[in-house]
């Protein structure tokens, strides 16, 4: 069963384990799902490159929605990406090739529950699902996500 995330870039089975049918692209289809959903809200969210130096650090992903996205930038927010979560120290944030072991799928999908973040530094919890909203994002957009991981997480296409 695939599935068309918010570009229309089809990828993902709709399963957490699921496989990827097309590749989904970083630059053109992750990188605006985060400008659109978790950059927004400036340095109190993730759209500003110094929340990463904050006490409780958080992953930049991008500039504001509709500002142009340099290659460096690119890389920036890749790399982010892949390191192990603040919150769960045990858990990379996206684990290329598995969304069932990135915290980033457990964050946006609202399964933190099921883990263990007592060494964390988020006084032993796993924080608020994202994005930090009253809604989730719609499944086509989080299995999106998860095409791209389960795809191998590349840095560009």
């Amino acid at each position: 069963m695939g599935s068309t995330g918010s570009t229309g870039t089809t990828g993902g089975t709709g399963s957490a384990s699921g496989t990827t049918g097309t590749t989904v692209s970083f630059s053109s289809t992750i990188v605006p799902i985060f400008q659109s959903n978790c950059t927004t809200g400036g340095n109190m969210c993730h759209g500003d490159p110094g929340v990463t130096t904050l006490a409780q650090k958080r992953p930049y992903l991008g500039p504001q929605p509709g500002a142009t996205v340099a290659q460096s930038t690119l890389k920036t927010i890749w790399s982010g990406l892949m390191v192990n979560s603040a919150e769960d120290p045990s858990m990379p944030l996206v684990s290329p090739g598995s969304d069932t072991n990135s915290f980033l799928m457990h964050k946006v999908d609202d399964t933190t529950n099921t883990l263990d973040c007592s060494t964390g530094d988020d006084d032993g919890n796993c924080g608020l699902p994202m994005p930090y909203t009253a809604s989730m994002l719609p499944q086509a957009t989080r299995d999106t996500i998860r095409a791209w991981i389960n795809g191998g997480a590349p840095e560009n296409n």
